[in-house]
């Protein structure tokens, strides 16, 4: 809708999202280099996802992510 009204073509609009994948492994991976050495803490959590959201993840796949990384750490 946003990209319509920005005057987007529908056909270039609807390949560009088509051609947009996140997959979680992405996700994991930058997650893992971003908290490495970092507290295991709520704030550094907090931060973590600031960072991965910057970086345009999807909140259910940087949740994931999380939810492994700080798992996996206990």
């Amino acid at each position: 809708m946003e990209l319509k009204q920005k005057g987007v073509d529908d056909e270039i609009a609807s390949q560009s999202l088509e051609n947009y994948s996140c997959d979680r492994a992405s996700v994991l991976s930058v997650a893992t280099k971003y908290l490495k050495n970092k507290d295991r803490d709520l704030k550094t959590k907090q931060k973590a996802y600031r960072h991965l959201a910057s970086r345009g993840y999807q909140s259910e796949d940087i949740i994931f992510a999380l939810n492994k990384f700080f798992k996996e750490e206990e």
